[in-house]
């Protein structure tokens, strides 16, 4: 009965109030940190009368809020956000004959959040016992800000000029946005404008697939709140990055969201290199050459999201990606052993296709706080690549033609299981299947009295048909003890690898269990001190496993090797972390273990080279690293990270050891100098990788780019990449093995400018208008922003 009258109670006022008449009355404000005085994104307003609630807002980008079409009476204003204390304001009288009220600036304190770990002061940085989340301040990009320059920005995260990205030092970890997989072209062309917050995963939690990442990167896009659309247009040109164009929107109707993203890119690499090759002590091939790579793609994702009620939610996601990559290279042999012409012309093409299909259904299983859900997740993903080699051999007249199709698809279904014990524990489990296949044909077109033939690699036409499957189950329980935090994890994997070709035929099953393990303990003046533990597996690709004979260089022979067997590695990580009112310091020591290396090596047959691949490699590396990212003032603001690493490499094969260090270097500027203009600037350095069989190439960039905005839609942004680099950049690759000494080196102008223009559209439609038709629903989702 009670709730009976509770319902007819808000059902009379209802009606009252509509019966009243309407004006276009506004009331408006914006709501700031009390302390930086910077606008407070994502808190939220509530109006009501003595009778109730009548509607929910939320602000912009700004900080600003408006409520309109209000009738005479007197309303109370609750403000609020995650990490700072609620406000209240009563007796906000509305009156027709004013037509508007200006409440002024609404300041909100921090306050101590207890995070399930540990207390952050401040709502930009939530620590938690399996990650860390940065909550993105848009005030510190400007329009045209892209995910990459988002994640230059994390402290311990770092991006190379070509985008890829690195976790305290480690190289390529999954990366996904929402927690789903997509195209790394998608991913770094996400606006930054579109990006809530950064979740970095430095453990191999359970949940995520062991195969090769020790740690995670989940970017978490903002949710649209009322119905609308919005977007942005870009395009670039360049001196290497050549021209590119792209669109992205967003839309809401209803229950239903739609995003959509194009880019087009073209991008083109010329370089000069020369290669020396000594055996026990002769040189026996020297060459000199012009390459040249044109490359060009274009990209389209689009994201289909259903709110069929609180409890049910339904994604979908579709992607394509066309690319080519076009390779020439001219080579004069000035010393040689083998029966060469002096002059021979390379011409390479790949075209690549790759289609992904993402469904993902979501249900929650209880309406409490902390929902407990069911989430399942298919996947699939194919793939179309294309190799074409010709070699022309001037002098001979002489065609070799190469070809090589790769047909490929991935298949994977999961199902996780999340529940949350209460505000301190939870627990995590779900299973997953995984297959994927892939065929492989090549045919090599030779002439008789060519010598590119001989060698390994199954004949000279064939196909090898390669088989993956893998069978998981995974369980993670983590807990806050009050003087510490922990969790315990584990993820049981089958896996199968056949392999059937022209002359082969392998299979290998495997059974692994990959554990994970975290430890922390914080102090209020000390900081937080995690220790971690993780085990994982690299499974050879078909790159490595395809016996297809690449001949793009007679002389040096490259083949794939159909039983190769997967890497495993284990790591333990020590991580303390600080932050201070204006800094935040990161600095982390760890130890991992690499076993079954897939390391190239590289024998003569016949005066030509072989390369091929073989588990023959192990490595140890002790790594130091330190991030700094400091606030000099609202407007300046920097980021440095530095890493060391011990590194001891051993081939078994040739029974050689490398050891030694290497050293990286990261660090960002950024300066608003007002009226519209912003100086962004980063200095990038890495000594060359140790390998078991030499040394490879490191980076060293320095770049600079400028960003004028005109007006909130428009924006032009000029790179500047190496200005003082006169002489070129030269990437230097060594390779010892089996009495053979080899020294590569390409040389290429590395200075590279670029201007980009981006133009945003629509409106901002993070803002709720005022609705006498908010529900629980409503509050619910906006609780979750």
């Amino acid at each position: 009965m009670g709730k009976i009258a509770i319902f007819i109670l808000f059902i009379v006022s209802s009606l009252s109030l509509f019966g009243q008449k309407l004006e276009k009355f506004k009331i408006i404000g914006i709501v700031v940190d009390s302390v930086s005085g910077k606008p407070i994104e994502h808190a939220t307003i509530s109006i009501k009368t003595k009778t109730g609630f009548v509607a929910l807002g939320i602000v912009n980008n700004e900080g600003r809020f408006i409520f309109g079409e209000l009738a005479d009476g007197s309303y109370q204003l609750e403000f609020s956000a995650y990490g700072y204390n609620s406000k209240i304001i009563n007796s906000i009288v509305v009156s027709v004959s004013e037509k508007s009220k200006d409440v002024g600036t609404i300041l909100l304190s921090a306050k101590v959040i207890d995070l399930n770990e540990v207390k952050v002061e401040g709502a930009n940085f939530r620590q938690y016992i399996d990650k860390d989340v940065f909550i993105i301040d848009q005030n510190k990009f400007t329009n045209g800000s892209r995910s990459t320059d988002v994640l230059k920005r994390i402290n311990g995260l770092s991006v190379t000029p070509g985008g890829d990205v690195k976790v305290l030092g480690k190289s390529d970890p999954k990366i996904l946005v929402n927690g789903r997989s997509y195209d790394l072209s998608y991913i770094k062309s996400l606006p930054a404008s579109s990006i809530k917050s950064i979740e970095v995963i430095s453990i191999a939690l359970p949940k995520y697939d062991a195969e090769g990442y020790s740690s995670v990167i989940n970017i978490i896009t903002m949710k649209n709140l009322i119905d609308g659309y919005n977007g942005d247009v870009y395009a670039r040109i360049g001196t290497r990055d050549i021209f590119g164009t792209g669109v992205s929107a967003r839309v809401k109707s209803g229950k239903v969201s739609l995003d959509a993203y194009y880019d087009y890119s073209s991008y083109l690499y010329l370089g000069d290199y020369n290669l020396i090759t000594t055996f026990k002590d002769n040189i026996i091939d020297k060459q000199i050459g012009k390459r040249t790579n044109d490359f060009s793609s274009h990209a389209l994702t689009t994201n289909f999201l259903f709110n069929l009620d609180t409890l049910n939610t339904i994604n979908f996601s579709v992607g394509v990606n066309r690319s080519k990559i076009n390779r020439q290279s001219t080579t004069d042999y000035i010393t040689t052993s083998t029966v060469l012409p002096s002059t021979i012309n390379s011409t390479s093409g790949n075209a690549y296709d790759n289609y992904r299909l993402i469904a993902e259904y979501k249900h929650v299983l209880s309406k409490k706080k902390l929902d407990h859900s069911l989430t399942t997740t298919g996947y699939y993903k194919k793939n179309n690549e294309s190799l074409e080699q010709v070699i022309d051999q001037i002098t001979s007249s002489i065609n070799n033609n190469n070809i090589n199709n790769i047909y490929s698809d991935e298949f994977i279904a999961q199902v996780d299981y999340n529940l949350p014990v209460d505000s301190k524990k939870n627990f995590d489990a779900g299973v997953k299947f995984i297959r994927r296949k892939s065929l492989s044909t090549y045919a090599y077109l030779v002439d008789e009295n060519d010598k590119n033939g001989i060698g390994p690699g199954g004949g000279l036409a064939g196909e090898v048909d390669y088989l993956q499957k893998i069978e998981a189950a995974y369980a993670s329980y983590n807990a806050n003890l009050g003087f510490m935090s922990f969790l315990l994890g584990g993820r049981l994997e089958s896996t199968r690898l056949n392999t059937q070709g022209t002359s082969t035929s392998i299979d290998q099953n495997f059974l692994n269990f990959f554990p994970s393990i975290a430890l922390s303990k914080s102090w209020k003046q000390f900081g937080r001190l995690k220790l971690n533990y993780s085990r994982n597996i690299a499974r050879p690709g078909v790159g490595y496993i395809n016996p297809f004979v690449d001949t793009r260089d007679p002389n040096n022979i490259l083949v794939g090797n159909a039983n190769l067997r997967p890497e495993f590695g284990n790591a333990i990580e020590l991580t303390h972390s600080k932050r201070f009112r204006n800094m935040f310091i990161l600095t982390s020591l760890r130890y991992n273990t690499e076993v079954d290396l897939i390391q190239s090596y590289v024998y003569p047959s016949q005066d030509i080279l072989i390369t091929q691949y073989q588990n023959i490699g192990s490595k140890t590396a002790y790594t130091v690293g330190t991030s700094i990212s400091y606030d000099f003032t609202e407007k300046f603001s920097m980021s440095l990270s530095t890493f060391m690493n011990k590194v001891n490499n051993y081939d078994r094969l040739l029974e050689v050891s490398t050891s030694g260090y290497t050293y990286s270097l990261d660090g960002t500027l950024n300066l608003n100098l007002g009226k519209g203009y912003n100086l962004d600037a980063s200095v990038m350095y890495a000594s060359p990788k140790l390998t078991p069989q030499g040394t490879i190439y490191g980076v060293n960039v320095i770049e600079a780019s400028v960003n004028k905005t005109f007006d909130k839609n428009f924006s032009i942004n000029v790179i500047a990449s190496d200005i003082t680099n006169s002489l070129g950049l030269t990437r230097k690759n060594t390779t010892t093995s089996s009495g053979i000494y080899q020294i590569s080196e390409t040389r290429f102008n590395n200075r590279a400018f670029k201007i980009s223009a981006f133009y945003s559209f629509g409106k901002d439609f993070r803002v709720k208008r005022l609705s006498r038709k908010v529900n629980n629903n409503d509050l619910k989702e906006l609780g979750k922003q």
